[in-house]
């Protein structure tokens, strides 16, 4: 430190200096040296100042200008000394701009542009939003309509993942009419739709199939999108055997399959004909044409028997024993 009784000041020539005065001045002299500057008051420098190891600042740090700026002359930091700080200025859209107050939930953040946000909103890059406000969240919107809300675009997961509801909850599109709702407190999945259902398995080609098709007046068709009845298995305009099958197997492992078949393929021999086929056996056992007539394979085997202008060709066994009696021959 100076000497409390050094008081420098110009001498005339002639003049004593006293060695108090001289060990003082050339302390202070050694000081500024070797110490770094610690000075009161202030200090006006013009041109730059080079500063080749860290600076420490106990108070504020004022600048007249409006930014801090790189030894190539680009800014850092940008403020207008009272509303906002933008950090890379120079570029179209700043890496980061902070508005007062930054507060979310009282001032807007923007990272990617330079605009003021509205209150509560978080604004990422140029063109996509996230954005929260009164507790919504939205993702190219800033007018969140739920907790979260996706605008112009969609929602990817990863491989299995899952989109989970603790209970019960439904998948909805537009209105109450459209959706998948998932009944669990009642043990039920319920497809609510106003017009119909359609199910499209063997989309090899990512395109609608309609093998099943429920319209909305409860009519079910498979194999024809237009079923006049409650069921309908087939096709009015493609060329095929249509089957409805019963499978069944017994106590003792057997099994058997039957087919309810209309259609023949690849040709008509046999389309205007209902039959009851056993697939076991490859063979018709019960044969119905267009004009009523009735045709069994095999033994037919009745309680009674009454027909109103029938007759019969060939020979009728009358037989009142048991089936396992009939005598043969």
């Amino acid at each position: 430190m100076v000497n409390s009784n050094f008081s420098p000041q110009d001498k005339k020539p002639g003049d004593l200096i006293l060695s108090a005065d001289w060990n003082a001045a050339m302390s202070e002299i050694k000081r500024l040296q070797q110490a770094k500057v610690n000075r009161e008051g202030a200090d006006t420098l013009k041109g730059s100042l080079t500063i080749q190891e860290a600076l420490n600042v106990t108070g504020d740090v004022k600048i007249s200008g409006n930014r801090l700026k790189s030894a190539d002359g680009l800014g850092i930091v940008e403020t207008n000394k009272k509303d906002w700080l933008r950090i890379n200025p120079d570029e179209n859209y700043p890496a980061i701009a902070l508005h007062k107050p930054v507060a979310i939930v009282s001032g807007g953040l923007a990272i990617g542009e330079l605009g003021q946000q509205p209150q509560g909103v978080l604004k990422v890059t140029q063109s996509t939003y996230l954005a929260t406000a009164g507790g919504n969240v939205g993702i190219g919107t800033i007018d969140a309509k739920a907790k979260l809300h996706i605008a112009s675009g969609d929602l990817r997961l990863d491989a299995n993942r899952e989109i989970f509801f603790a209970d019960n909850g439904q998948i909805r599109s537009v209105d109450n009419n459209h959706r998948i709702i998932f009944r669990r407190s009642e043990d039920k999945l319920e497809l609510r739709e106003f017009g119909d259902i359609i199910f499209s398995p063997g989309a090899t080609a990512g395109n609608e199939t309609a093998k099943v098709f429920l319209k909305s007046n409860g009519y079910l068709g498979i194999g024809t999108t237009s079923p006049n009845f409650h069921l309908e298995v087939g096709s009015r305009d493609t060329q095929g055997t249509w089957k409805l099958g019963i499978s069944g197997k017994g106590s003792t492992g057997n099994f058997r399959q039957w087919t309810l078949r209309t259609g023949d393929g690849a040709t008509n021999t046999e389309i205007n004909k209902l039959r009851i086929r056993d697939e076991q056996a490859n063979s018709d056992r019960i044969t119905v044409d267009e004009n009523g007539n009735v045709m069994f394979t095999g033994t037919v085997t009745a309680t009674a028997f009454s027909g109103i202008g029938a007759f019969v060709r060939g020979m009728i066994l009358m037989w009142s024993g048991m089936p396992t009696e009939i005598p043969q021959g």
